[in-house]
C-alpha cells in the first residue's frame, strides 16, 4: 500500500524529479526478484484472497516450543462449571408476576416473591420503638406512617391529598419525605396496604427522592406498576406479598391479615417488634357476604387479642356515626333496578379501584343490554391491571370507546366514570 501512495503521488505531480522515479524503478526490480516472487501474488478486487499465512508448524513441536499452548488447550478441555445465576434470574416462574418482555424502553418493573417466616428480633442497642405519623391522622388522604426500631425504619403507605379550595393550582398534595430522606440508610421498606390513591399515590414521588423496596399484595403491585412507568421509576425492587405471610425487614417483623375494602387485596398487618405486637389495620369493612372474596379474617384478629397486643393504629373514618355499613351484595339489586326503570343514559361515578363493584355494573349493563364506556386514565389503568390479573372479568364486546358509545341509543349506554377521590 505504501509503494501505491508514492505512485499516486508521482503521477499527480508534474514537476516532480525524476530521482523518485528511479528509486521507484529499483523497488520494481527488487519485487520481481525470485525472493519476492515466492510471494504469493495478489489477485484483483474481483477476486481478491485472504491473505496466506505461513505453513504451521506440527502439533507437537508448537507444543513442544510453547509450553503454555499445551497447558492452555488441557485447561479448555475440562468441563466448564455453570456460572453462577444471576439474582434476577434465579426466580421461578411463580415468583414473577410479569414475566413478559415490554418493547417500550422503560419496561414494567418486575414483580418479585419473598417469604419469611420468623420470630421477632431483638433490637441493636435499643428497646423503644418510634411511630411517626407522615400524613393521614388529620383528614382524609395522604396516608403514610414510618416505623422506627434501632437502625431500622418501615414505612406504611405512602398516599396523596387532593387540594383544597384554599389550593389554587395545586394537583395533588404529598407528605413530607425530609425525615427518611434524611435516614435512608435505616429504610428497610414500604409497606402497602391496598391500591387506593390516599395510600399509594405518592409513591412514585417518594421512589425519586429515595431507594426503597416495596412489598404489597398482587392487585396493588399491579396497579403501582403503571404509576412507575408512567413516572419511569427504575430505582427499588417490588414484592408480591399475601395474606397469611410474614416478612422480616431488620427489627420488624410484619404479617399480612385479609381484610374486606372497597377493593381487592387489602391487608392489615401484624408488626412485630422487640417491644411488643403492633396492629395496623389500614382501611378495613367488616362484610361477611363481600362480592368476589371471602369475608375479612377476625379469626385472626381474635387470636393476636389473646396473645396480647402492644398497640393498635385503626381505621377511624366515620367511626363517630352509629350502626354500620351495608355489605356490598346489595348494590347488585340496586343497579338491576336502577337499569330497568331507565330509559336513558346511566352515568356511574366509583373509585377507579373498586374492582368489584365495577364487575357489578358490568354484569348489569350487559344483562340489560348496555354498552359500557370508560373514561378516566385511572380507570382505565385499574380496569386493564384487574384484567391482565384476573380480577375482573369484561364480556368481549361489552366496553366501547366512548366516540363510538355514542352511535348507540341513549338506553343502551353505560358511563364508567371516576369520583372525587380517582
Amino acid at each position: 500500500m505504501k509503494e501505491k501512495k508514492t505512485f499516486k503521488a508521482i503521477r499527480s505531480d508534474a514537476g516532480a524529479e525524476k530521482k523518485p522515479a528511479a528509486k521507484l524503478t529499483e523497488k520494481l526490480r527488487k519485487k520481481n526478484s525470485p525472493e519476492q516472487q515466492q510471494k504469493p501474488q495478489k489477485q484483483g478486487k474481483t477476486q481478491k484472497q485472504p491473505k496466506q499465512k505461513q505453513q504451521k508448524q506440527p502439533k507437537q513441536e508448537r507444543e513442544q516450543k510453547f509450553p503454555a499452548l499445551k497447558a492452555q488447550k488441557a485447561q479448555a478441555a475440562k468441563p466448564q462449571k455453570p456460572m453462577k445465576a444471576q439474582k434476577t434470574a434465579a426466580l421461578s416462574a411463580e415468583e414473577v408476576i410479569s414475566p413478559k418482555k415490554k418493547k417500550s424502553a422503560l419496561p414494567k418493573k418486575e414483580i418479585r416473591r419473598r417469604i419469611e417466616t420468623a420470630e421477632p428480633t431483638q433490637a441493636t442497642g435499643t428497646t423503644t420503638v418510634k411511630i411517626i405519623p407522615l400524613g393521614g391522622v388529620d383528614g382524609i388522604g395522604m396516608n403514610m406512617t414510618a416505623f422506627e426500631c434501632g437502625n431500622d425504619i418501615i414505612v406504611v403507605d405512602c398516599g396523596i391529598a387532593f387540594p383544597g379550595e384554599d389550593m389554587p393550582g395545586v394537583e395533588v398534595v404529598t407528605p413530607d419525605f425530609t425525615y427518611l430522606q434524611k435516614n435512608e440508610d435505616k429504610l428497610r421498606g414500604l409497606i402497602l396496604t391496598h391500591g387506593h390513591e390516599d395510600h399509594i399515590g405518592s409513591v412514585p414521588f417518594f421512589l425519586k427522592k429515595v431507594k426503597c423496596d416495596v412489598y404489597a399484595t398482587r392487585l396493588t403491585l399491579g396497579i403501582l406498576q403503571y404509576k412507575l412507568e408512567e413516572h419511569q421509576i427504575r430505582e427499588g425492587d417490588l414484592y408480591e406479598v399475601r395474606a397469611g405471610e410474614v416478612v422480616t425487614l431488620g427489627n420488624f417483623d410484619v404479617e399480612f391479615i385479609h381484610v374486606n375494602h372497597s377493593m381487592p387485596d387489602s391487608v392489615a398487618l401484624c408488626i412485630g417488634t422487640p417491644v411488643g405486637r403492633i396492629v395496623h389495620t389500614g382501611d378495613f369493612k367488616v362484610d361477611y357476604t363481600p362480592v368476589g372474596t371471602t369475608p375479612i379474617d377476625l379469626a385472626r384478629f381474635a387470636e393476636l387479642g389473646r396473645k396480647g397486643v402492644r398497640l393498635l393504629l385503626c381505621d377511624s373514618t366515620n367511626a363517630e356515626r352509629p350502626g354500620y355499613t351495608p355489605s356490598e351484595n346489595i348494590l347488585t339489586a340496586s343497579f338491576d333496578r336502577i337499569f330497568s326503570e331507565t330509559n336513558k343514559r346511566v352515568v356511574i361515578a366509583t373509585f377507579s379501584s373498586n374492582v368489584h363493584r365495577i364487575q357489578q355494573v358490568l354484569e348489569a349493563s350487559e344483562k340489560w343490554g348496555r354498552k359500557v364506556a370508560v373514561t378516566g386514565r385511572s380507570m382505565q389503568n385499574v380496569l386493564k391491571a384487574a384484567r391482565d390479573l384476573g380480577y375482573i372479568s369484561i364480556p368481549e364486546g361489552l366496553v366501547v370507546d366512548l366516540a363510538e358509545c355514542k352511535l348507540f341509543p341513549p338506553e343502551k349506554r353505560t358511563i364508567l366514570t371516576t369520583g372525587s377521590l380517582g
